[in-house]
């Protein structure tokens, strides 16, 4: 988060998004690593609830989908 801080201060003092059109960013959810800007950066393994919204794609997936099943 340090790397982010030092890149973004400005936005971060002016309390504005710090939406970046054109980055990457890869994140690899089984290793917990993040890929930006050429740097490596890693994460705590997500826990239950979290691995599920990623595995459907984000919670309106998971909700209609244990919606649909009755």
């Amino acid at each position: 988060m340090a790397r982010v801080r030092e890149q973004f201060a400005p936005e971060i003092a002016a309390k504005e998004k710090t939406v970046i059109p054109g980055d990457d960013i890869d994140i690899d959810f089984t290793s917990s690593t993040i890929h930006w800007r050429g740097e490596k950066f890693t994460f705590p393994a997500l826990g239950s609830v979290p691995q599920s919204l990623v595995i459907a794609g984000g919670v309106e997936n998971l909700v209609a989908t244990r919606l649909s099943v009755t």
